[in-house]
Parts: structure tokens; sequence; C-alpha cells
């Protein structure tokens, strides 16, 4: 069975380092909440709003040592109103778990809504 799940998060720069720092804290609090290893994770769709466009999110995961896991950025089209330097994960797994949202994300589906004390700093 392959279960897809969500996750969200914004950053407060278009930068490397405002993204590297949002992504960090989505992706381990995301592995952390559904307690997943690498051989949990079978693909990772990463889209952004357009005002972000200074690196690839999907590198983060990458780094955090998900070598062998299938990914793809992605350009979400403009949307009057839309939450600014929003990154929504669509990740495809081979066990269930929770989606979760954080930041100002959380306006989008404010039941996913992350735990503060489930955060992790870069």
């Amino acid at each position: 069975m392959i279960y897809g799940l969500r996750a969200a998060t914004t950053t407060n720069e278009n930068t490397p380092q405002a993204i590297n720092e949002a992504m960090v804290e989505l992706w381990q609090s995301f592995i952390s909440l559904n307690n997943y290893q690498e051989e949990n994770i079978i693909s990772v769709i990463c889209s952004v709003t357009e005002d972000l466009d200074s690196c690839y999110p999907a590198s983060f995961i990458r780094k955090a040592g998900f070598y062998n896991t299938a990914l793809l950025d992605v350009k979400q089209h403009h949307v009057e109103g839309e939450i600014p330097r929003c990154i929504r994960l669509l990740i495809h797994t081979n066990k269930p778990g929770k989606n979760l949202y954080l930041r100002e994300a959380m306006r989008l589906r404010p039941e996913w809504g992350g735990n503060e004390s489930a955060k992790f700093q870069s």
C-alpha cells in the first residue's frame, strides 16, 4: 500500500538560508511525528510559490540523509491572495502517517497544525 501525506510551511525570506531553516524544521518534525526512516519514504514532491526561487527545497531533504528517495521540485502557479513564500510537500510513503503544517501554512489546514514542542532547530 502507498500513502500520500502532506506537509507545508512558510519562510520569511527568499534566501537559501531561510528556506533551509524552514525545510529542516518541517522535514525533521514530519519524520519525528511519524517515526519514519528513509526506507518509509518513496518520493517527495516539493512545490513552492512563485516568490521562492533562490534554491531547490528538495535539496535539503537530500542533505538530511534521504539519498535514495525520489525528489522533485515544482513551482505552483500564482493565485491571488495565496500565502506568500509557502513550501508544500506531497510525500509518498509505505506506511500510514500524519500530515503536518507549520508556521503560516497552518492557516491552510488548521487541523494539521504543528505542535510548537515538535519543532526542531537547524
